[in-house]
């Protein structure tokens, strides 16, 4: 999925997170005061970004829980972007357990796991 990326993935990472960031999906906030920004991170593996961007893109045609996200935020007013970047933190999220673990992802177990927290966007599943 991320080819030659993880090759060193047991030493890199110790958190999904540390993988969104390489990834460039984690927002960047800045705060002083009452003012506080977020933008997109800027430093990051581009080559990398692209891939989980597009992952991202296409899961929406092919996982029933993705869409439902996608249209969630629609509705919400984020642009395509701002979705796809977070639909791809999702996914790295979801790929960085499932490697942790040695499992296989398994969609049906996913949106089961969204009910029984009460997802909002999931309701409808």
């Amino acid at each position: 999925m991320f080819g030659p990326n993880l090759k060193d993935v047991p030493t890199r990472y110790e958190q999904a997170k540390n993988m969104s960031d390489q990834a460039g999906v984690s927002p960047v906030t800045k705060q002083s005061g009452r003012f506080k920004t977020v933008s997109v991170r800027y430093a990051c593996d581009r080559d990398m970004r692209h891939t989980v961007r597009n992952w991202a893109g296409c899961s929406i045609k092919e996982s029933e829980w993705a869409k439902a996200f996608y249209d969630w935020h629609l509705k919400l007013k984020d642009s395509h972007e701002t979705i796809l970047r977070k639909l791809a933190a999702k996914w790295i999220k979801i790929a960085f357990h499932l490697w942790k673990t040695s499992q296989q992802y398994d969609e049906a177990i996913h949106i089961a796991a969204l009910k029984a927290r009460n997802v909002v966007w999931a309701a409808n599943l």
